[in-house]
């Protein structure tokens, strides 16, 4: 896993230095977007996205590019006709919740795992890298028809991740009684701040506005690299924490270009 983040990090500076370096006209591009999240840990049941309702919030971020696209240079590599970069911010909030979790036959450990909700903060830097499938140059500069100001793209990168969780239970303080959480919670709950690192997919579509104004839905899919991210520990005796958190993120932006 190192080695797949020196190397995408080496990808990404060799294409800027390579570009920054060949006389392209800069242009400075910024987008701030809102949106939806929900989160992917031990709260509900896994493969079951009705059950992962309560873990769900709001979130926020923005972007700064810098594109090398000169509208007079036809002589670009096809990589340097798709490729951009990005560093990224985003932060939000998420309810934690079990939601419409089985229960036939009124078990006492399940009413103890409903008991237990909490929220979830964070805020995150990453250095992204994007495909877009139209040709940027032409994109950039000479969108006329209506399908041409549409330009789809997938991307990645690799975040630095900062959350805090706080988590309760309605049957009452589970630090002074330790009882009331259900058996295999006992020593697996943690509040407070901590760090991580995640790897980020997103897909999306542009839609040109005007020159200097764009419209985006995107959606962000974050893979973090530990299970604790919703505030439960790794337990390898849990079936409710065999696998890593992740995030998932519905978006709209706009995006703005200043030469």
């Amino acid at each position: 896993m190192k080695k797949f983040l020196v190397l995408f990090i080496l990808i990404i500076f060799y294409n800027l230095n390579a570009q920054l370096f060949s006389g392209y006209k800069v242009i400075d591009e910024y987008e701030a977007s809102i949106g939806y999240l929900n989160v992917q840990g031990d709260f509900g049941i896994r493969n079951r996205f009705d059950t992962t309702l309560g873990s769900s919030g709001a979130t926020a971020g923005g972007k700064a590019y810098i594109n090398f696209n000169d509208p007079y240079d036809y002589s670009r590599t096809y990589l340097g006709k798709h490729l951009k970069y990005n560093l990224a911010f985003d932060l939000g909030y998420s309810g934690l919740a079990h939601k419409n979790y089985p229960n036939p036959h009124n078990n006492p450990n399940i009413v103890k795992v409903e008991a237990i909700t909490g929220q979830f903060y964070y805020f995150d830097l990453g250095l992204n890298m994007e495909y877009h499938i139209s040709d940027l140059r032409s994109f950039n500069f000479f969108s006329s028809s209506f399908f041409t100001k549409f330009d789809p793209y997938v991307g990645g990168g690799v975040y630095g991740f900062l959350y805090n969780v706080e988590l309760e239970s309605s049957l009452g303080n589970f630090e002074k009684t330790p009882s009331i959480l259900p058996t295999p919670y006992l020593g697996a709950i943690h509040n407070g701040s901590r760090t991580a690192i995640g790897f980020h997919i997103e897909t999306g579509i542009r839609y040109r506005f005007s020159d200097k104004l764009l419209f985006n839905i995107k959606s962000d899919w974050m893979y973090f690299l530990k299970d604790d991210i919703d505030g439960l520990t790794p337990n390898p005796d849990l079936a409710e924490n065999l696998y890593n958190d992740w995030l998932l993120k519905t978006q709209l932006g706009i995006v703005i270009f200043i030469e």
